[in-house]
């Protein structure tokens, strides 16, 4: 029986697979290793680039870290900045019926963010040189305004014709009316 077993095994089995050479099992065999290959090397490159990535993320996080804290500190220097600006003693003066004490010491206006930024711009530069921006009667293409020196309690006019000088000798214009005082 067990000879007979044996034979039945494999006439079933010529039947269920074809036959085939040597040659084309080789072949076959080496397609499914050479795909084996391509899956590792591609497994290697994903996990090198998930490191790379990581890599990266991590410095990210850092770098915002330290913009944050740069952020902090620019936010609190600017604040006793201006609250050193607020603080500055005028002696009262009169230039046109109006107190400079009073122009100088009054609250400001803290800018919300919805604010135009360019209104915080020239809000900045006021505080800091003192130039105010006559934007109320802008005509022409002239450029008006006063200088205020809170030192000694003077208040200086300009209106620059900026049709006829350039932006260079307006601003040096302007420039040198704030280094007079």
């Amino acid at each position: 029986m067990p000879v007979e077993m044996t034979q039945r095994v494999a006439a079933a089995e010529a039947k269920a697979v074809p036959p085939i050479s040597e040659a084309e099992h080789a072949a076959r065999v080496a397609a499914v290793e050479a795909d084996r290959s391509r899956a590792v090397a591609q497994l290697e490159e994903l996990t090198q680039e998930a490191g790379q990535l990581n890599s990266e993320q991590a410095a990210l996080g850092q770098r915002q870290h330290a913009l944050a804290a740069q952020r902090q500190q620019a936010d609190e220097n600017t604040r006793k900045t201006e609250t050193e600006l607020r603080c500055v003693p005028v002696p009262p003066a009169r230039v046109q019926g109006v107190c400079l004490q009073t122009i100088a010491c009054r609250p400001r206006v803290r800018p919300t963010s919805h604010a135009p930024p360019v209104r915080q711009h020239l809000q900045l530069y006021k505080l800091l040189t003192g130039v105010s921006w006559d934007t109320a009667h802008i005509q022409g293409g002239r450029v008006k305004g006063h200088v205020l020196d809170t030192a000694h309690a003077d208040v200086r006019p300009f209106d620059l014709d900026a049709t006829s000088m350039d932006a260079v000798t307006v601003a040096d214009e302007l420039w040198a009316q704030v280094a007079a005082f």
